[in-house]
């Protein structure tokens, strides 16, 4: 959408924080679906090849660069921001533009430590809660938004347990190797960097609020061995590594590791619900699968091949044999299975004054934080962990809605 004033055409303007590969996609679907209706003014980035890749989409470097996002917001009038840098600096590019009243698509997870998400509730409340838009894309995918209808229609009867599986192929599992992911100080916990939207999608298919949460996790494969060089080409196992093969003369992965490569948790939420995550690193294909079980039916679904299953109890003592329900899922190629396309509209809308396409604001944001934290720490402490009581010091009586 764009407004007229006389003969002049007005354009939104939207800011970008942080010009990597998540922001270029963002860049990619907003020029795709909503060409000509809207311009970047400026962008903020420490690393100016990141900038100047942006501006070769862009088609023009007719915008200003900035390195610091506290100037660029303070100087700039924008109509939106897009906020996509290494998670620890999340914190006060996020409360500005908050404080602003800029409509805010904020990369998940919005902070990886409880005084963060404390911080960003204050003032979300403080500024009359503005248009925050979380880049929880699942939410957003054709897949999980039918399974979403389903549970909403009561069809698979009270919900018992909830199991679902993340399956990392050898190049997303190295993608968390390298960069500032590695490092926890930026990334946080691995289970927030890379699960924190699976986790979401526990909390917004549960429909409650987390009670009682336990952790495991493991790192079987990145280990680090006596021979190994700290660069793949000074290495005695380069030649059967799947790493330096791909990427040769990169430093060793399995050096300084900090994240596990598999890892469970396990839920309970308040009102029954016991809920399992289990994320493994180094399989054969990335892939999602969850499945469902209710008092009526069961549900199955893998999002990568596109199909949900539902299989009604067996009613073979009235004679009735029952038949399963294959629905096939229809999506895009935008990206996260058809999911990219639908947030970016979401933050479209959002700029436009229409959020109530958003499907997950800063409220779940933070959920969805707070649960990872919960996890972590049930792995660091070796406890089971009250996540409860995590909700109640951030929220207090502020919170929108009492369940996740």
């Amino acid at each position: 959408m764009s407004l007229r004033k006389g003969d002049q055409l007005i354009m939104k303007k939207i800011g970008f924080i942080g010009c990597g590969a998540r922001s270029l996609r963002y860049l990619r679907n907003l020029l795709q679906s909503h060409p000509g209706a809207w311009s970047v003014p400026a962008l903020c980035d420490t690393n100016e090849e990141n900038v100047k890749r942006f501006g070769r989409i862009l088609g023009n470097t007719d915008f200003k660069y900035y390195t610091d996002s506290q100037k660029m917001l303070d100087e700039e009038e924008l109509d939106g921001v897009v906020l996509a840098i290494p998670n620890i600096f999340h914190r006060e590019p996020a409360i500005k533009a908050m404080s602003k009243g800029i409509p805010l698509l904020l990369e998940k997870p919005v902070a990886i430590d409880l005084e963060d998400c404390k911080a960003l509730w204050s003032a979300y409340c403080e500024n009359g809660r503005p248009p925050v838009v979380v880049g929880f894309v699942l939410r957003y995918t054709p897949f999980y938004s039918k399974i979403n209808e389903i549970l909403e229609s009561g069809r698979l009867g009270k919900v018992l347990t909830i199991n679902a599986e993340e399956f990392l192929s050898e190049d997303l599992s190295f993608v968390f190797r390298r960069g500032w992911r590695k490092d926890k100080t930026y990334s946080g916990p691995f289970i927030a960097e890379k699960c924190c939207h699976d986790l979401d999608i526990l909390n917004w298919f549960s429909q409650s609020s987390a009670h009682r949460i336990s952790s495991f996790e493991g790192r079987t494969y990145f280990v680090e061995e006596d021979d190994m060089g700290d660069k793949c080409e000074e290495c005695s196992q380069s030649d059967r590594c799947a790493y330096a093969m791909k990427y040769p003369g990169e430093p060793c992965l399995f050096k300084e590791t900090e994240h596990p490569d598999h890892q469970v948790a396990i839920i309970e939420y308040e009102n029954g619900i016991l809920a399992n995550f289990t994320v493994t690193a180094m399989q054969s294909a990335s892939r999602r699968t969850i499945r469902i079980n209710g008092i009526d039916a069961s549900l199955y679904g893998d999002i990568n091949d596109d199909f949900i299953i539902i299989t009604p109890r067996s009613s073979a003592d009235k004679g009735v044999r029952e038949v399963c329900e294959i629905i096939k899922i229809k999506r895009d190629s935008s990206g996260h299975h058809g999911g990219d396309s639908v947030i970016s509209n979401a933050f479209w809308q959002a700029v436009n004054g229409n959020d109530n396409v958003v499907k997950a604001g800063l409220e779940e944001g933070i959920q969805g934080a707070l649960l990872a934290i919960a996890v972590d720490e049930s792995v660091q402490m070796g406890k089971i962990v009250d996540a409860k009581a995590l909700l109640e010091e951030v929220f207090h009586e502020n919170t929108v809605n009492p369940a996740w």
